[in-house]
C-alpha cells in the first residue's frame, strides 16, 4: 500500500482514507520489516512523537522526543531510528522503542544561516541527508553522513530550490526540487568523491504547486504535489494532490486528490 503523510494526518492512498490524525503535522515516514513508523510535531514544534504501525495500520506504540524541534524526517539503519531535529542542526538517534541512543551534532555545515535539514535517507551503511540555507551555497546540498564515524561529506550543491525527498530509483538518487516544481535524478557514484555527478531533469510542472514526496511501485512513480500557501496556511485546510506517473510513459500522468489535508509531505509504499 502506499502511504502519504500530510499536516493533517496519515493518508492510505490505495484505500483513500486517513488512518490517523490529530497527532499534528506529519513529516518522517520509515518502515522496517512489518513496521511502519511516522514523525509528528507538536504544536510548537518543541518535540516530535514517533508513532508505529502494523500492516493492517493500528498503532503498535508512541513515544515522544523531547528536543527535537521542527522535524522533517526520519530513517532506519541498523535497528537505530534517526530522527532529523531541524532547527536545532541535529540527528536523534534512537531505539525503535524510543530510547534515545546519541544526538549527533552539527551534521551539515551551517554558520551564517539557519540550518535547514529536510530529508534523510538510507545508502548502504551511511545516510544520506538533503538540506538548503548550506552556509557556502545558496541551493540545495546533498550530504553523505557516517553516524558511526560522526563524519559528514558534502556531495553535491546547488541542487535546486528548497529541495526534498530522495528516492533510489533506477540506480540514479531522484530528488524533488520543491518551489522549482520539478523532479530531477543524480547520476554518477556519489560515494567516489573524484567522480562527476551530473544532474538531469526527469519532468517538470508550472512551479504552481509545491512538489515533494517520492515513491514507486511495479506500475507508477509516485509524485507529491501542494497547494502553494503561506506558512501559516499551508498546514491548515488546503488540498493536495499524488501525482501517479506511468513507469514506462512519463509522459502519462494521474493524480489523485486529498481533501483538506494541508501539505503533502512524504511517500511510501508500505
Amino acid at each position: 500500500m502506499i502511504i502519504v503523510s500530510t499536516s493533517r494526518g496519515l493518508f492510505n492512498l490505495d484505500g483513500n482514507f486517513f488512518f490517523h490524525e490529530d497527532e499534528g503535522v506529519s513529516f518522517g515516514l520509515a518502515k522496517s520489516e512489518d513496521t511502519l513508523y511516522a514523525a509528528f510535531r507538536s504544536p510548537n514544534e518543541t518535540t516530535t512523537t514517533i508513532c508505529s504501525f502494523d500492516r493492517h495500520l493500528n498503532n503498535l506504540n508512541k513515544f515522544i522526543i523531547e528536543g527535537c524541534e521542527d522535524v522533517h524526517g526520519i530513517e532506519i539503519l541498523d535497528e537505530s531510528l534517526y530522527v532529523v531535529s531541524t532547527r536545532t542542526n541535529q540527528i536523534f538517534e534512537t531505539s525503535l522503542d524510543g530510547e534515545i541512543v546519541k544526538v549527533h551534532k552539527n551534521t551539515v555545515e551551517c554558520s551564517f544561516h539557519s540550518p535547514h535539514i529536510n530529508t534523510i535517507k538510507k545508502n548502504k551503511d551511511k545516510l544520506l541527508l538533503l538540506s538548503h540555507r548550506d552556509d557556502k551555497n545558496e541551493g540545495s546540498c546533498l550530504y553523505s553522513f557516517d553516524p558511526k564515524k560522526e563524519e559528514s561529506f558534502c556531495l553535491c550543491r546547488s541542487l535546486g530550490d528548497h529541495s526534498h525527498s530522495i528516492l533510489s530509483y533506477e540506480d540514479d538518487l531522484w530528488i524533488c526540487d520543491s518551489l522549482g516544481g520539478m523532479v530531477f535524478k543524480l547520476k554518477g557514484d556519489i560515494e567516489d568523491h573524484k567522480q562527476e555527478i551530473k544532474k538531469f531533469n526527469v519532468f517538470k510542472t508550472d512551479g504552481s504547486y509545491l512538489i515533494r514526496g517520492l515513491e514507486f511501485d511495479d506500475k507508477y512513480i509516485y509524485v507529491g504535489a501542494s497547494e502553494k500557501a503561506s506558512n501559516a496556511e499551508r498546514h491548515k485546510g488546503c488540498d493536495g494532490y499524488v501525482l501517479k506517473i506511468d513507469k514506462n510513459d512519463k509522459h502519462t500522468i494521474k493524480s489523485k486528490l486529498i481533501k483538506n489535508c494541508g501539505q503533502i509531505n512524504e511517500i511510501l509504499r508500505y
